[in-house]
């Protein structure tokens, strides 16, 4: 009976989707035809350069507020954050989390720190995620979200209601919710979650496609109405779980997408613990050069190996520091080999739950000791060390990538199923303040 029901929507939504999606296209590119070149000028909301090597994350605290120390590291250390839900530990009258308000004092936070750091908006596009003011009486449950199940009926993991992306009503009061609060000063846009996921749920991968591609065109347009420097757009890429076929042609997923955003999230390369794929890997890193190669921004996503373990105990967290520490070359040398400019490296998973009792801290800080709130300066001497710009794209023989920089040559060694890193520093890398 799940199955028909979920079987029937799919039916029903493809039955009018073609026509809906193009009068919703045509609208979109009519509201875009004289923001086109203004649409370029997002990424000046970005600073740029490769003294260092670029930092950017995905964060979030979902029982406090960073504290001041923690919001002077991350402003300083990242040029572009995207905050997460939930953050903060607010919560309404209900009961329900207040992501909004944490989101903002945070924002504002970060702003005063560092008025340069781009600030994003988390805002997943397929789960239902309900810790948002928005999400009032006015929010229609019933016919705005569904449960999806799998083959064997059991429902889809991430166990919560999925959006209905197909109904037009729940897309603008989605694109609504987002600008409004792209209004805010200290917003510099939008990082749109799960954009591409919809491609693994939807049985007809082109109705999934064309809905997200509806969904964030719409987006554009509401954001292009809001004056002064156009906002940005950022949207997640899990090649792990979605996006299987056609990912850098003229009609693959990461190229559709940005046509339209300014950006891609590169989720979980190298999750500590998970079987290396040789594939992926080297997918993702010539999605990396297709989106430098088009003057994309792109934050490259990866895991100390102290963000998936569940003890905080000295002297095991201590040690784990450590080990991460020496592991970063591996995924630091991929990201070198094919970063562009508006290229950012974030070697943590990004949430910082240090739950009483829990004891998991997720990577976003290096920490002087366990249970401790202070912040490592130390961080990680590859990423406080001097870099200089490229001076030459990567050099791929074979299965090996090789590229220099002005103080550094970087290899990266694919051939085996360990893959390995290697970043020779010269003597004149320096390194910049701990602080």
């Amino acid at each position: 009976m799940k199955k028909f029901y979920y079987l029937s929507l799919i039916l029903l939504g493809l039955s009018s989707c073609s026509d809906e999606i193009a009068n919703e296209t045509n609208e979109t590119n009519q509201q875009n035809t004289t923001k086109t070149a203004a649409a370029g000028t997002a990424l000046s909301r970005l600073t740029f350069d490769w003294t260092t090597v670029p930092s950017g994350a995905d964060i979030g605290d979902t029982r406090r507020l960073f504290s001041p120390s923690e919001i002077n590291f991350l402003a300083k250390k990242y040029s572009v954050l995207s905050i997460e839900k939930v953050m903060g530990g607010y919560k309404q009258a209900d009961g329900r989390p207040d992501t909004e308000k944490g989101f903002l004092e945070t924002a504002k936070a970060l702003k005063a720190a560092n008025p340069k750091v781009a600030v994003l908006y988390y805002w997943n596009s397929l789960v239902y995620y309900n810790y948002y003011k928005g999400m009032d009486a006015n929010f229609k449950e019933a016919d705005w979200t569904r449960t999806v199940y799998q083959a064997n009926g059991e429902p889809y993991p991430i166990n919560r209601k999925h959006y209905n992306l197909d109904n037009a009503e729940f897309r603008k009061w989605w694109v609504a919710q987002a600008v409004a609060m792209a209004k805010n000063p200290e917003v510099d846009g939008i990082f749109v979650d799960a954009l591409g996921a919809a491609y693994n749920i939807y049985s007809n991968k082109k109705y999934a496609l064309n809905y997200a591609l509806t969904l964030i065109r719409q987006l554009r347009a509401g954001l292009n109405t809001i004056p002064g420097t156009p906002k940005l757009i950022f949207f997640n890429v899990n090649i792990n779980k979605v996006c299987p076929d056609g990912f850098t042609e003229a009609n693959g997923t990461l190229s559709l997408m940005l046509r339209v955003a300014d950006g891609a999230f590169m989720e979980e390369f190298n999750v500590p613990g998970r079987a290396y794929n040789k594939e992926t890997a080297i997918k993702i890193l010539k999605g990396m050069q297709f989106a430098a190669r088009n003057n994309k921004a792109v934050i490259f996503s990866t895991f100390p190996s102290f963000a998936v373990t569940p003890s905080f105990d000295t002297p095991t967290y201590l040690s784990l520091i450590e080990k991460s520490r020496k592991e970063i070359d591996y995924p630091l040398a991929a990201f070198l080999v094919s970063a562009g400019k508006y290229s950012y490296f974030q070697y943590s998973y990004g949430y910082n739950r240090l739950s009483p009792g829990s004891g998991i801290d997720h990577g976003l800080f290096v920490r002087t000791e366990a249970h401790g709130s202070t912040v490592n300066p130390e961080w990680y001497n590859q990423l406080r060390r001097a870099l200089g710009a490229p001076k030459e794209d990567a050099v791929i023989t074979g299965q090996v990538w090789r590229r220099k920089f002005a103080n550094a040559t970087v290899t990266l060694d694919l051939r085996t199923t360990t893959p390995k890193g290697t970043i020779v520093w010269n003597t004149a890398a320096t390194f910049y303040p701990k602080g």
